[in-house]
């Protein structure tokens, strides 16, 4: 589905055959795409200087927000994303948000001000 963006429609079901280049494709587009969001919400964390618990609640935030966005924002590109949209799908995008700000945070601790 992700990689009927680069590759076209001739990509989407059927046939339900295993192509090596297209799940190739698909994660190359989801890893950069998830590298960029967790470039963003790094920006946003350390400009906001969440604690560990805020910070991993603003990531459970911004995985709903992602999966919003994704699958009813971008549906009016790609009508095909609308076919993804569910419960497991929802979870999986929560779930990347709470541990991006709970990872984010734990490995970047506050720093506090000690310039005089």
């Amino acid at each position: 589905m992700i990689t009927a963006i680069a590759m076209g429609k001739k990509v989407l079901p059927p046939p339900a055959t295993f192509d090596i280049i297209i799940l190739m494709v698909a994660m190359t587009i989801h890893f950069v795409v998830a590298i960029i969001l967790a470039i963003v919400f790094a920006l946003i964390a350390d400009a906001a200087r969440w604690s560990l618990m805020t910070s991993a609640i603003a990531g459970l935030e911004f995985g709903f927000l992602i999966y919003f966005v994704n699958f009813y924002g971008m549906t009016t590109i790609y009508p095909w994303f609308a076919t993804a949209r569910g419960m497991i799908v929802i979870f999986a995008h929560a779930m990347f948000g709470l541990v991006l700000g709970f990872v984010y945070r734990s490995m970047t601790p506050l720093v506090l001000d000690t310039a005089v």
